[in-house]
């Protein structure tokens, strides 16, 4: 009989060590398929999760998949600007072939462009030939003066594209025929080449045929047909650890979960995640299953364990799939120290922070603004974030005539100053998991006016105390809410408040803690079923 342990005594597992495996590490490893630029609250979610786990002495890794040979621009640009801690690390398959070092690049490593008498230099930043042919190429630089790419022209035709990292390494060189890139080649730091990636052309010429792996001696080590099957390679390469127990906390579901539940390993623990709710109608709880979640209610007995973020969601959906040994309840947390900002708070400003999406409903809180400046002409409204509802969002501004009282903003990570500078954030989502921008706003004073939906607001927001939770769909009853909480100044000024001191009802510890619990029953209940099979 053999089990495992994670215990850093081995003296705590008791007489009956000789029956377990000891795991001297453990790795919390959280997935993802790519985080660009710009964040959505589920991935802000993921990283503040790290962040404390790592805080709290855990040994965690963000793994993405996904090519970008931005990579080291974006990590770098979440280091200044306090999105992510140096203690998480931050890993993708790509880079882990390509022994990428993801810090930012020396300034005086800048790229100095090849100085050749075959070449002159036009005021494009072009390199043409001066015998005056149509071959030349095209120098792109980043905001910081490093090589991002070049392109080869041939003819008037781009033919190929090589791409360079944060320290001006060769990463990949895209071959392109008639506009179409045929095929990449992926060097690592040393410039051996690991990867090819062949498209499959013609009508699918966007869809990958195959990727071929090679091996430091520049041997074919394997070829898949995806970047999931890469990606399954990637983890028997290089989180093949016999010494560590892997628990891998899947953020999203309809990218990993099947993938994950056909590659079992005894020292893999997988822990799911719910950010949305669990079924397509937000009317009613019973409705089909939301196709993000299929794989987790489905197949249930394959997860270790799954985690939701309020016990209303837990209670139904334990009640609709009879899973009740693997759920866990662990909300969010706003953790960040508060800068408090030089700001006045304008008198009657309203805001709204989250993604453009049509579950978002912005067109119809413009339209609910509308009758807001009838009642206060003063009144404005700033929505920031980005997606595809922004066309809608504009026509809608248009139709109500409200050029002089909303604005479209920018995405910002700065989001303290936002919640800092307005009276009120408006919050009319169609449903959510939680909704971290509701806790976010209460931590930085900023009352929330919410429509009452699953799932989260209820359990962040006390009606007339840090805000209001008003009938869904009822947009009458939305508007006089806002209206009314913006003339009553002085009961608006107790209402800041006491948003502050509702914001920290979990703490950091509180927060690590559970996952410390979770993390412990896995590792328990793999032990029991380990004794079964055995």
């Amino acid at each position: 009989m053999m089990m495992y342990s994670t215990f850093n005594n081995v003296n705590e597992m008791g007489d009956n060590m000789s029956d377990k495996k000891v795991y001297e590490k453990k790795e919390i490893v959280m997935l993802y398929p790519r985080i660009g630029l710009k964040k959505n609250g589920l991935v802000m979610a993921m990283i503040k999760r790290a962040n404390i786990l790592a805080q709290n002495n855990y040994n965690v890794t963000i793994l993405t998949v996904e090519y970008d040979s931005e990579l080291s621009y974006i990590y770098n640009n979440m280091l200044e600007n306090g999105v992510i801690s140096t203690n998480v690390r931050y890993e993708n398959v790509y880079a882990l072939y390509q022994k990428s070092n993801l810090l930012k690049a020396d300034p005086e490593a800048r790229y100095a462009p090849p100085v050749s008498e075959g070449f002159i230099h036009d005021n494009n930043n072009n390199y043409v030939f001066k015998n005056g042919t149509a071959d030349k190429r095209l120098e792109i630089t980043r905001d910081d003066g490093t090589l991002s790419y070049i392109n080869y022209f041939n003819d008037n035709k781009i033919i190929m594209r090589s791409k360079y990292d944060a320290n001006q390494a060769l990463s990949s060189i895209q071959n392109i025929v008639d506009g179409k890139i045929t095929n990449i080649s992926f060097f690592d730091t040393n410039g051996k080449l690991r990867i090819i990636k062949n498209f499959k052309g013609g009508d699918k010429a966007t869809e990958i045929g195959s990727l071929i792996i090679f091996n430091e001696q520049g041997y074919i080590e394997k070829t898949v047909s995806s970047e999931k099957e890469l990606f399954l390679h990637a983890l028997a390469t290089f989180y093949n650890r016999d010494d560590t127990f892997y628990h891998f906390v899947v953020d999203r579901a309809i990218y990993f979960s099947q993938l994950m539940f056909e590659n079992r390993q005894e020292n893999y623990a997988y822990v799911g995640t719910i950010h949305a709710a669990h079924y397509v109608n937000a009317d009613d709880n019973k409705s089909r299953i939301n196709s993000h979640y299929k794989n987790y209610f489905e197949s249930g007995h394959k997860l270790d364990a799954l985690v939701f973020l309020t016990k209303k969601q837990r209670k139904e959906a334990e009640e609709r799939f009879q899973f009740n040994d693997i759920g866990f309840e662990i909300p969010h947390v706003y953790d960040k120290k508060i800068t408090k900002y030089n700001v006045d708070r304008k008198p009657f400003s309203c805001i709204s922070v989250g993604r453009f999406d049509p579950v978002k409903r912005l067109p119809d809180l413009i339209k609910i603004f509308s009758r807001v400046v009838q009642a206060i002409p003063e009144a404005t409204l700033k929505l920031y974030g980005y997606g595809n509802e922004l066309p809608k969002m504009q026509e809608a501004i248009e139709k109500y005539d409200l050029s002089n009282n909303v604005e479209i903003c920018d995405y910002t990570e700065n989001v303290d100053l936002v919640y800092q500078s307005a009276d009120l954030m408006l919050f009319t989502s169609r449903s959510e998991g939680y909704g971290l921008v509701i806790m976010e706003a209460l931590a930085n004073h900023c009352p929330v006016i919410s429509y009452d939906i699953n799932y989260g607001p209820d359990e962040m927001i006390t009606d007339g105390v840090n805000g209001y939770l008003v009938e869904n769909k009822n947009d009458v009853k939305f508007a006089e809410t806002v209206i009314a909480t913006l003339k009553d100044r002085k009961a608006l000024t107790v209402m800041q408040k006491n948003a502050a001191k509702s914001a920290k009802k979990y703490t950091a510890d509180e927060f690590s803690q559970r996952w410390e619990n979770l993390f412990m029953q896995v590792e328990v209940k793999r032990n029991n079923k380990n004794q079964q099979c055995n």
